[in-house]
C-alpha cells in the first residue's frame, strides 16, 4: 500500500512521521493521520507498506483530518476502526430505509442520485458540498490540473 497525501491542493509537500498505530502527515494547515495495523516505511513525503491476506481476511484502515489549530488525532485501534465501520454502514442503510422508498418511474436511477447527494451533504448543517469534482482528472490515469482563469461576459 502506498500513503502519498497531498494537502493545500499539492501546493505543499507534507511532513510525515511514523506514530505508532500509523502515520501523521503535516502539511499547510492539515493534519492527516492514517491509521493502519502495518508498519510503514517513511521515505521523503510517501509511506509504504506490504499487507499480506489470506482468503476472507480483511484489514480496515482509517483516515482522520484536523487542522493543526486542532488537538494531533491519536491512531484507532484495529477494533476501533471495526465499530466505526459498522456504524458508518448501519448509517447508511438507517438512511436508505428512511429515504429510498420511491419505486416509480427510474428507480435505478433515483435511489443513486440519492446517495450521492446524500455523500456529498454536510452532516452538521445539511450544506451540500460544492464542487466536488473539482480536482477530479477528466480521464483515468489523467491529471487534474488547473485551466485558465474563466471568463464571463466576455
Amino acid at each position: 500500500m502506498e500513503f502519498v497525501p497531498r494537502p493545500e491542493y499539492g501546493l505543499v509537500t507534507p511532513l510525515l512521521s511514523a506514530v505508532p498505530g500509523g502515520v501523521l502527515a503535516r502539511g499547510g494547515a492539515d493534519v492527516l493521520l492514517l491509521s493502519c495495523p502495518a508498519a510503514l516505511e517513511i521515505a521523503g513525503a510517501a509511506a509504504t507498506g506490504r499487507l499480506v491476506l489470506d482468503a476472507g481476511e480483511r484489514v480496515v484502515l482509517g483516515m482522520t483530518h484536523r487542522t493543526t489549530a486542532e488537538q494531533f488525532p491519536v491512531p484507532r485501534s484495529p477494533a476501533e476502526l471495526e465499530e466505526a465501520l459498522r456504524q458508518t454502514v448501519e448509517a447508511w442503510r438507517a438512511w436508505s430505509r428512511q429515504h429510498q422508498g420511491y419505486q416509480g418511474p427510474w428507480r435505478e436511477l433515483v435511489h443513486p442520485s440519492g446517495w450521492v447527494l446524500q455523500a456529498l451533504s454536510f452532516q452538521p448543517t445539511g450544506a451540500v458540498v460544492a464542487a466536488p469534482t473539482t480536482s477530479l482528472p477528466e480521464e483515468a490515469g489523467g491529471r487534474a490540473e488547473l485551466g485558465p482563469p474563466l471568463r464571463l461576459g466576455a
